[in-house]
């Protein structure tokens, strides 16, 4: 009996923490951005990352890439525009560290649950070039992916779509040229 009960106490789950949690939905954005949109990037999360979970790259040309710079959250809450502010800043702070004026870039905040309407209008009012996405962390999927206005205005020709048959497939063209 209490052979047993050994066996039962050490093949229970413990509950992941927060940490645990939000290093796996970090590694489940990069898979899925990866197949759904075509996005390379590596993990940079730890702590003291300033604010960046991931760094990539979107080939949109033969000769242009567009850099990606990404901020996951996994949490129990639809995200507020501090959010979406924080993020900001740590975009803004990534700029000045590589001092490329004229760099093509894409700032990406991916949430597990989705943005308050409020995150929505901060996302949309900023000057940054930007793109939220919501993946659903259960059925490990992509649900929703949107750019805001100045992305919209800065990179000409950059789409986002998804299949309206199959809706868990995207794509991402620019100019016309279907980018994955």
């Amino acid at each position: 009996m209490m052979m047993m009960r050994h066996l039962i106490r050490r093949y229970t789950t413990v509950p992941m923490s927060n940490v645990e949690k939000g290093t796996k939905f970090e590694h489940l954005t990069i898979e899925t951005l990866k197949t759904k949109l075509n996005i390379k990037s590596v993990r940079t999360g730890q702590c003291n990352d300033k604010g960046v979970d991931f760094l990539g790259y979107l080939k949109l040309t033969q000769k242009l890439n567009l850099d990606i710079v990404g901020q996951c959250k996994h949490e129990k809450r639809l995200l507020g525009p501090h959010r979406v502010r924080e993020f900001e800043g740590s975009l803004l702070q990534y700029k000045n560290r590589i001092h490329h004026k004229n760099l093509l870039y894409l700032g990406v905040l991916v949430s597990n649950l989705g943005f308050s309407k409020k995150a929505i209008e901060q996302f949309q009012s900023s000057s940054l070039n930007l793109m939220l996405c919501i993946i659903d962390s259960e059925r490990e999927e992509l649900t929703e992916c949107c750019f805001n206005n100045e992305t919209i205005k800065n990179i000409d020709q950059l789409l986002i779509k998804r299949n309206q048959i199959n809706k868990n497939d995207w794509a991402v063209y620019y100019k016309e040229n279907k980018v994955n």
